[in-house]
């Protein structure tokens, strides 16, 4: 059926409320041994020197959103392997370059300066590449930020919007939270692509569409976490995938990637039942085979 185009405002809205919606995502990060935060502390996020007027606007912005820890240490990252702490330096540094564009086009104006989303969405895969705790708030965080920016500009001003890369983005950081044991991870995830399904129905933005992408994306945060009923959850996800390719929908059907996640997410659920999980999988695995058959790549 023909769409209706909705107007920038109607997209505006629902990109916030969709922002807005998410839990908080910051109590890992507030609750995480001193050892498993970043190495230079906030003096990593570009907010100047400490006691400086610029650092105290960027501390109570981090704090304001729960992604800081005021009363915390700093922290020197010793427990973290060092692929970890070699990653989220590498984070840090991008979202330090991140907020020191945006403090420059806020101060001058300069368009050429100005941090759009593709901007934002790097740093956001930059955190959700990291893997280590607390990560997945971090690039929630920036997710809301956008949402702000986004809001706070001209209804026909869409350089920062939140799209469905950046929401991708912060789903893979969510799953990589939920592999390591951060209870709640895979749900948020699961929530941020029903969110995206629905703000794509009712206005038709394709710039929130999810796709396959997406769809896998939470998939694997079920399966990585192994967290009681996230088997079932899983393939509720593969199913959703399943029927909008019934509907005609092009860019979303169960991929062979989607589908191992799926196995995956029962071999790790600790509530499913052994038997069931090796009948579905074997099920499961035998639709593969014969789709591939039938010439279904």
């Amino acid at each position: 059926p023909t769409r209706r185009r909705p107007d920038a405002a109607a997209m505006k809205l629902h990109a916030a409320s969709l922002i807005l919606s998410l839990p908080v995502l910051c109590s890992a990060w507030t609750a995480a041994p001193a050892a498993a935060r970043p190495s230079r502390g906030v003096t990593a996020l570009g907010m100047g020197s400490r006691g400086s007027a610029k650092w105290e606007r960027k501390k109570a912005w981090l704090e304001k959103r729960g992604a800081l820890d005021s009363t915390a240490d700093d922290g020197d990252g010793d427990g973290e392997p060092p692929d970890v702490r070699l990653r989220r330096r590498r984070a840090e540094r991008a979202e330090s370059l991140l907020f020191n564009m945006q403090d420059r086009y806020d101060a001058t104006g300069d368009r050429d300066i100005r941090p759009d989303a593709v901007a934002y969405g790097t740093v956001i895969d930059a955190w959700a590449e990291v893997g280590g705790i607390g990560c997945a708030s971090r690039a929630a965080s920036l997710l809301r930020r956008m949402a702000e920016l986004d809001a706070e500009t001209p209804e026909d001003d869409d350089e920062v919007k939140p799209d469905a890369v950046a929401y991708t983005a912060v789903i893979k950081a969510l799953g990589r939270a939920s592999s390591n044991g951060e209870v709640g991870s895979a749900a948020t995830a699961e929530r941020i692509l029903r969110g995206m399904e629905r703000r794509y129905e009712e206005t038709g933005d394709p710039d929130v569409k999810p796709d396959i992408m997406a769809y896998g994306t939470a998939i694997d945060a079920w399966a990585e976490g192994g967290e009681a009923g996230g088997a079932p959850r899983a393939v509720a996800l593969l199913r959703s995938m399943e029927e909008r390719r019934a509907r005609g929908d092009a860019d979303v059907y169960p991929t062979a990637v989607a589908c191992t996640s799926v196995i995956k997410a029962w071999a790790n659920d600790e509530d499913a039942d052994g038997d069931e999980a090796a009948r579905f999988a074997e099920d499961l695995l035998g639709i593969m085979a014969a789709r591939y058959r039938g010439g279904d790549a």
